[in-house]
């Protein structure tokens, strides 16, 4: 929850705004004038775009004008609040390859897969069961040439995508979920993928961009789990507004 108190004096009149932010929840309360009194209440809906108002009667059953302030102040800021469909975040639908961008080929999704890096690695060494992580980093640590090429090469896609992300939102921390975030080496090459990409490679971002932390998760391969039972207790609970039924 973040709270902050605006304030501007004119024309003999102080006039505060009291801004609450809850969650995505914007609480303005505009107060002040001469003769302190709650004239009435207006909201808007980001979704179905709809301002409402209500007005509060005065004593003598007149209705406050000052609610035109409130309604100034809505139209104001209601292009400037949350966006209404929820779907930013899917990192997987980002495009690195723009010359392979058909079915998923250039996306995250695609090229920066950790199933399809551990496929790779497996099929250097014949090996069966391709989807088996300990395995493929058994390859990794054993030495083999063509198995460390891939390693820094999936490094490097991890270190470039975090760049990316770092030049439009300022991040402070990124945690690496998934089973494969359980290898020390992993996190330690990205770590240094990213020293690489930003202090050897462009310097002028090395010095323009502070390094985010780059860890493991706390829960691991269990973070997507632990997510979706957040996600569905807070729906069971009616607690998650921002469902989308």
């Amino acid at each position: 929850m973040l709270a902050k108190t605006f304030k501007v004096a004119k024309e003999d009149y102080e006039i505060s705004a009291d801004v609450l932010l809850e969650n995505k929840d914007l609480l303005v309360s505009l107060t002040g004038g001469d003769i302190p009194h709650l004239g009435g209440v207006v909201t808007f809906d980001f979704k179905s775009k709809k301002i409402s108002k209500t007005f509060f009667e005065s004593h003598d059953g007149r209705k406050h004008k000052d609610i035109f302030l409130a309604e100034q102040f809505a139209e104001k800021i209601k292009d400037h609040l949350m966006a209404i469909y929820y779907q930013a975040g899917e990192l997987s639908f980002m495009i690195h390859d723009y010359q392979h961008a058909e079915n998923m080929a250039g996306n995250v999704g695609g090229s920066d897969s950790a199933v399809a890096f551990v496929k790779q690695v497996n099929a250097l060494d014949n090996y069966d069961d391709k989807t088996d992580g300990l395995y493929a980093f058994n390859i990794i640590n054993s030495g083999n040439l063509k198995a460390l090429k891939l390693f820094h090469d999936y490094c490097w896609k991890i270190a470039v995508l975090i760049l990316n992300i770092q030049s439009v939102v300022d991040v402070n921390k990124v945690a690496i979920g998934g089973g494969i975030s359980a290898q020390p080496k992993l996190i330690n090459g990205i770590n240094q993928a990213y020293d690489e990409l930003t202090k050897r490679k462009n310097p002028m971002i090395g010095a323009t961009l502070v390094k985010p932390k780059i860890v493991k998760a706390h829960f691991q391969n269990g973070a997507n789990l632990f997510g979706e039972l957040d996600n569905l207790l807070l729906q069971i609970n009616h607690e998650n507004k921002y469902a989308l039924n």
